[in-house]
This record gives C-alpha cells, structure tokens and sequence, in this order.
C-alpha cells in the first residue's frame, strides 16, 4: 500500500482532511497528524518517522499558507534528506495547490532543491486529484524500476555475430573498456575516506541514542504528577532536540559530500566507458540527437572533432555529459542522461559498450524497457504536435534595380515540427529545420513572374519532409508566409501542388495565411501596439469574428482610423476587413492602390485583415466577407478561410471568392528562426 505524507497549515485543514479521506478511498495509505497522532504520542518524534516511512510527500499548499513564516520548511527539510536516498527521476516530492496560489520559493542549497522546481497540481481543477493520483502512481513505478533486480539487458540482434548466449564471464572478456567493469559497482560507501564512514556511523548512532532519550523523558514526563518535573524534563528535551538538529545536520552535509563525490565517480566511470574505442562516436552522437531533438526543454547539439585524440575525444565527452546534467529531469519517466543511454543501448551494436553501459553503478537499469516508453512517450507527443511550415520571400533588391522593371525575389523556409512549443521558446528557437539549405541554386535570386513554377516542386518536396521527419504526426502543417509590402497581394493561397487541367491549390488543402515581413524588420512600426493588440486578439479568440472587425475600404484609411477612434469597442478591435478589391490583378499595380492600406495597418499595430484580390460582377466581397466572419470565431477564421477557398475548387474564378481570398495573420510571438 502506498503511504503519503500530507504537509499542511493549519488554515488547510478542511480541505486536507477531504483530500485525506479520497486518497484513503483510493486504496493509499496517507497519513495526518489531526488523523493518526494518538493521544499522548510525541508529534516531534512521530512527524519525521511518518516522512521517513512514506513513499510520497505531498506539499499541501494555499494563498493562506505560504504567507505564513516557517510553514512547512521543517517538514520540507526532512523531505530532502529522504530524497537524497532515492535515485534521480523519481517522484517522491508533489506541491499541491489548493488554490490559485504560488508555489513559494523553498530552497534547500546542498541539494540543490527547489520546492518551485517541481511540477505541481491543482485540486480545485476538475481533473486535479487524478492528476494527483497519475503522479502518485508514477512515483511507485519508477520506484519498483529502481529496486529490480540485477539483470542485464543484452541487445537483441539478428546477425551471425549475435552473443546474448555467451555465459556472463565470456561477455566480459570480450570487453574493450579501458576500466575494470567490477569497479564500477559503487557501494553507498564507496565514494567516503574510512575516516567519513566512522564518522557517518558515530554520527548515526549518537542520533539513535538522542532519539532514546527523548522517549524515556516523555515516559518520565507522562508518569510524573509533579510539575517542576515535568518542566525540568521538557527543558532536558528541549537541548536534546537542539543537539539532534546539530547532528541531523552533520549526517546530511556527510551525505551530500557522499553523494557528491559517488556522482564525480559515476561520471568518471561513464566517461571511461564511453572513450574505451573512437568507434562508438558515430552511435554517441546519433544517441545525443535522439535525446535533445524532442526534449522539453532548449539544448544545442554537441558536434565532435575528426581526431582520434584521446584529450580532445574526452573533453567533449565531459561537455556533453555536463550538457545532459544540465538538462535535468524534467519528465517523469527519466532524465536527459538515462535518456541518452537507453538511446545508446538500444541503437549501437557493439555488444561490450551494452554490457559496460548494463553494469554501470553496479545495478542493471533496464535501458531497452525504457527505451521502449521514451519511444511511446515521444510518439504519444508527436502525434500531437501542431507542425508549420514558414516561408518567407524577400526582395532581392540589387536584381531588382538592374533589372529595370523586372522584380526579382528570395526564397527561405523553415518546418516547425510543432508551433505551439515554438513560439514558447523565447529567442533560442528550436524544433524547426531549415528547408532551403545555404548555397542552393533555388536560393538564389529568380524572376518574381517565375514564382509560381519555382515554388511548386519544392511544396510537394517539403510536404514529403514533413511525413519523414514527423511520422505519427496526425496534423497537417500550416503554411504561414512571410511578405513585404510590396508582395503582400500575391495569391499564395493559389500556389499550385501540380500543373494539371484542374491543379490543387495549396490554400484548398491546407491552412495558408500571409504575415508582414516588415512589421520585425522595421525599426519604425511601433511595437508597443502591435503587441497589445495581439493580447486582445488572444482574449477574443471565442468571441465572433465580425465583433473585432472593423469595415473599410482600401481608399479610406483616413476614415478607418476615425471610425476606429469612435468605436465604443475600440480596445477590441483587432482585424480590418476591407470590403472592395483592388480590382488589378497585377501585383505592382494592386500594390499601389493598397499601399496606403498596408501601411497604416502596419502605423495603427491592427495584426489581422482580410480582402477578396479581385472584382469581378460575379461576386460581391462585401456581402461574402460579411458572411464569413459572422459564421466564424476569431480562433477559428484560418480554417474558416480554408474552408471557403475550398468550396471554390472547380468552381470558375469569376464567381466565388474563394479563388482571391486574403487572410493576414500577424502573430508577434510567430517570426522566422532568423528573425528571432
């Protein structure tokens, strides 16, 4: 059975009390003082024999309790010690907010813990106490993991060169690592001088003797009728507990050297596996990229020397293993470190590296067990992912001015295997791969009029990449395209997929809005606007798209920003529908009639607009974008569109809006990688 700690205030008793009576509805065992205190018993003495013996300690917190000076900090220091005893990744330490408080900032320096590292849970969410209980029984598993048996998992191949049946022995004297594999079977001991270990034990046996003590005084005490006995008793207790803070103590900072210096020899007997032979440097590297490509947190790839130096070859070893440390534990299953080497033993076929990597510690961590939930794990996320393609055309201006007349242009693209972790990513950027590399013949200047025909092979190619490199992924990309002004009128939802009588259309399949390269690249849009009103656009996301819009025509901007000013909604307002087209469909000569548009859009900080590019008698824009937004909430209108430009397929041009649909989406968390 599960035993659970419940740290509290007093303030949080009602609640904990309810919470104490579902975990016990669960099948666990938790424990509360207000509960299982007896009467009579000593609460200094029960309280840390409770912690010690519980399996998971739960930090109960409120907007109430964490004001409160001392609140929970013994109970939380003792939490620690018990901590330091189990292995890394474990769950042992839960912050539970009952409220929408904030987690406080409790630091344990020798640990180097901190209570506001740790994942917590809301109980007053709807799914709370089963995400409680996931946790809880996620702690268990990890700790049933951790405590199996000794057997190594040898890596299961299918070639004449298969050894699994070799006796133990045989496998070991097939070794090529440069250490003696019996060695690195750390004991608890192994890293303390003989000195440490007496003092460890003299240490431990004081505080038992201590503890004894305190429970003959509390016999004396309970026995005695007399008071003044009973006083110079309690003030005996009293030097007691001080001289047992004294010496817990000493045993903890002991332990903490210990610890410390078992994981310098750890990582030196690591080291020492990894560089017995130059050959395991290609499955290293491969095991690293696997690790840090989809690890939640920013990590650079490590790439390593061409030399057989043993210097060098060990300094980036060294860098790369502080590397994955540094990326700690931040999932439930493992830490980036556990992570690279189930990687490894799973991926390399030298058998010595598996057997050297399954003894290290002196315990077998089943790496291709949890290789196989890092893989379920992954696959679960990726099939999550939301991928994006940005593409971004510039101007290539010293083409253009040669060239007369002639405009000519830059392709750059990138694929985001999922945009929503994208864009939470602050300025290191990572997750996306380049799609245009350096150097290629398409990223050299070309004729804008050749547009078309250069960009439809390479959207077929980066849709392809997009099935290769995010297999199990069940979204289809969104193309966000990054324009100057002066191209912000081109159909690059009409960019073909083929060249057939009746061609797909790119904005027909897929979710394509266009973005105004200029708005991060200019110094002289102000920023400050488009900021905030993004943040309204983020507030009004289930609110009818037509409540936020604001009608004009391309010719009336003057009269849109007066109109906006006497809006009642003004501080709501956040996308600008323009009801006439350019009626052009000549990219320079709609430009110019939307010019002004485009620049006060960008003078104003409005980050949405939508326009059909064309007029034609069989259709009436005004009337047709009416309908849209009226039909659609603001979170919703990209697909809205997508929707509406499909129902035009095969439909002629000159009668749906369909075919000259314009949405612009200007997200200023969303730029290009570059641009970051």
């Amino acid at each position: 059975m599960i035993r659970i700690f419940l740290a509290h205030a007093s303030e949080d008793k009602k609640p904990v009390i309810g919470l104490y009576n579902r975990l016990k509805e669960k099948g666990f065992q938790p424990w509360l003082d207000v509960v299982d205190l007896l009467p009579g018993q000593n609460w200094r003495a029960e309280i840390p024999k409770a912690i010690k013996n519980s399996d998971i300690f739960i930090a109960c917190l409120s907007q109430q309790s964490v004001k409160k000076q001392g609140y929970i900090q013994r109970e939380f220091r003792m939490a620690l010690n018990e901590m330091g005893d189990r292995p890394a990744g474990q769950i042992y330490l839960i912050p539970l907010r009952l409220d929408n408080c904030r987690i406080p900032e409790l630091r344990q320096e020798e640990y180097g813990v901190n209570l506001a590292d740790y994942q917590w849970v809301n109980l007053f969410e709807p799914d709370g106490f089963e995400r409680l209980v996931k946790g809880i029984e996620a702690g268990m598993t990890s700790t049933i993991d951790s405590c199996s048996e000794d057997v190594i998992i040898q890596k299961q191949t299918y070639s004449s060169r298969d050894q699994v049946g070799l006796p133990q022995a045989e496998m070991i004297n097939t070794m090529k690592v440069g250490i003696d594999t019996s060695k690195s079977a750390l004991s608890e001991s192994s890293a303390l001088t003989l000195g440490q270990q007496l003092k460890l034990q003299d240490r431990k046996d004081e505080l038992e003797k201590l503890k004894e003590k305190i429970e003959q005084y509390n016999t004396v005490i309970e026995e005695s009728t007399d008071i003044d006995i009973e006083k110079k008793y309690q003030l005996r207790k009293d030097r007691i507990f001080n001289d047992i803070d004294r010496i817990t103590q000493e045993i903890q900072e002991i332990e903490y050297q210990k610890r410390k210096e078992l994981a310098q020899f750890e990582d030196k007997a690591l080291i020492d596996i990894l560089k017995a032979d130059i050959n395991y440097l290609g499955d290293i590297q491969l095991a690293y990229k696997a690790t840090v490509t989809h690890w939640p947190m920013p990590a650079p790839l490590i790439s390593f020397p061409n030399t057989s130096s043993d210097d060098q070859y060990e300094g980036h070893l060294k860098i790369l293993l502080a590397e994955l440390k540094r990326m700690g534990d931040v999932k439930a299953s493992c830490s980036a470190l556990e992570s690279f080497i189930a990687h490894l033993v799973h991926s390399t076929e030298h058998l010595e590296l598996i057997t050297a990597l399954n003894q290290w510690k002196g315990k077998s961590r089943p790496w291709n067990i949890l290789y196989k939930q890092i893989e379920s794990e992954l696959s679960e996320r990726v099939s999550n992912y939301k991928p994006a393609i940005l593409i971004k055309i510039n101007l290539a201006e010293e083409k253009t001015t040669q060239s007369g007349n002639e405009t000519f242009c830059r392709l750059e693209a990138w694929l985001i295997d999922n945009i929503e972790s994208y864009q939470k990513q602050g300025k290191q950027r990572t997750g996306y791969r380049t799609l245009i590399p350096p150097g290629a013949p398409i990223s050299e200047p070309f004729p804008l009029r050749n547009l078309e025909s250069k960009i439809q092979p390479l959207l077929v190619q980066w849709l392809e990449e997009k099935k290769q490199l995010l297999a199990g992924c069940r979204n289809d990309p969104e193309f966000y395209v990054f324009l100057p002004k002066p191209l912000l009128p081109l159909a690059v939802d009409y960019w073909p997929l083929d060249f057939s009588d009746h061609p797909k259309r790119l904005g027909y399949l897929y979710t394509v809005v266009i973005c105004c390269a200029d708005r991060f690249e200019e110094a002289v849009y102000p920023i400050e606007d488009w900021h905030d009103l993004w943040e309204q656009h983020e507030a009004c996301l289930n609110r009818k798209a037509r409540e936020v819009f604001i009608d004009g025509r391309h010719q009336e901007v003057d009269s849109f920003i007066e109109a906006l000013e006497r809006s009642d909604d003004i501080g709501k307002i956040v996308g600008w529908k323009i009801d006439t087209a350019p009626g052009s469909a000549d990219v320079s000569e709609c430009f110019e009639e939307l010019e002004d548009f485009f620049e006060e859009l960008l003078i104003i900080g409005v980050p949405m607009a939508i326009w059909g590019r064309c007029n034609h008698s069989g259709i009436d824009n005004a009337n047709e974008l009416e309908k849209l937004l009226q039909a659609s909430t603001l979170g919703k209108l990209p697909k809205a569109v997508k929707r509406k430009r499909l129902r035009g397929h095969k439909r002629n041009p000159d009668h749906h809006i369909g075919h000259h649909l314009s949405l612009l989406l200007d997200n200023p968390t969303l730029i290009p990688p570059q641009n970051a």
